[in-house]
């Protein structure tokens, strides 16, 4: 079994407020991002996949950004 992203692996949304942009079941690892002024959760997709073998990246979704 490879440790690697599928790359079919597309984003998950997790309630209404966070996003997994590169899902990673059973990582002992999660990261919760908060987005900057203005920024969506999105911009955390490049670092959810750099981190994609060690750790999950989870990226909040306020209100009124983005999708919501």
């Amino acid at each position: 079994m490879s440790t690697a992203v599928r790359p079919t692996a597309r984003p998950r949304i997790e309630g209404d407020w966070l996003l997994v942009p590169a899902p990673q079941p059973h990582r002992p690892f999660r990261l919760f991002c908060f987005p900057h002024a203005g920024g969506d959760a999105t911009a955390y997709t490049p670092l959810a996949r750099a981190l994609a073998p060690a750790a999950e990246v989870w990226a909040l979704r306020p209100p009124a950004r983005g999708g919501r």
